[in-house]
């Protein structure tokens, strides 16, 4: 095999090397859509490249690049997808670095994410729901929580006693509850958002009668334990 290559497993069959596309020479996948059917991840040149894009590999159509929000960009990355494998959401960097959340669907393309109000610093999205209507990410120069719905963007607010920087990582199926992560000073610990306020994962777990749980970082399958 000549440099990385994305690859998908299923069960305990073989490894699948899902290759590259265009120019590219390195595939990295980061997220597969419920039925295993669908990959997302991004492409690059190596180590010390500049230049990478985002792509949807599928079983039918092999694989695809997503192109980039801006002429001139040279960075895409796709870091989620919905469980339903119709949408994909991730940043694209501009030379400068600045960065754009967006999301893209087989029938639109890629579309832009809109900053949080009064922010010029970015966004980054990082998780959808089941059908992409509910999308979770980052969103400002201190990164804080954002959740686009719709047309929309909401900054989620922080537990009690956290003051800096956290992130939405996971959504779940009915965009009702969104999981994550906030930090202070050397301290990084898993939250939730619901309708009710922002609060830390251990909390919301003894509240709601779960004992003997583990706090680290959210993940997507967490989340979907969580689904309330």
């Amino acid at each position: 095999m000549a440099g990385t290559r994305a690859f998908r497993r299923i069960g305990t069959g073989p490894l699948q090397d899902l290759g590259v596309a265009g120019p590219y020479t390195r595939s990295y996948a980061t997220a597969a859509g419920n039925d295993g059917d669908t990959v997302i991840g991004t492409m690059d040149f190596g180590v010390t490249s500049s230049f990478s894009e985002a792509f949807r590999w599928t079983e039918d159509g092999g694989m695809q690049l997503l192109g980039f929000t801006r002429p001139g960009d040279r960075t895409s990355r796709a870091l989620g997808i919905s469980r339903d494998s119709q949408t994909v959401v991730g940043v694209s960097v501009s030379p400068a670095g600045t960065r754009q959340a967006f999301r893209w669907t087989a029938g639109g393309g890629m579309s832009v994410l809109p900053d949080a109000p009064g922010s010029s610093a970015g966004s980054v999205a990082l998780a959808s729901n089941f059908d992409g209507t509910v999308i979770g990410g980052t969103s400002g120069l201190i990164s804080r929580a954002a959740v686009w719905r719709g047309n929309g963007v909401e900054v989620l607010g922080l537990p009690g006693g956290f003051s800096h920087q956290s992130a939405a990582w996971c959504v779940s199926d009915s965009g009702n509850l969104i999981g994550g992560s906030v930090s202070q000073n050397a301290d990084n610990v898993a939250a939730v958002w619901t309708s009710a306020g922002a609060f830390m994962l251990s909390s919301y777990l003894t509240t709601n009668g779960v004992t003997g749980h583990e706090t680290g970082r959210c993940s997507k399958s967490g989340v979907s334990r969580l689904m309330v």
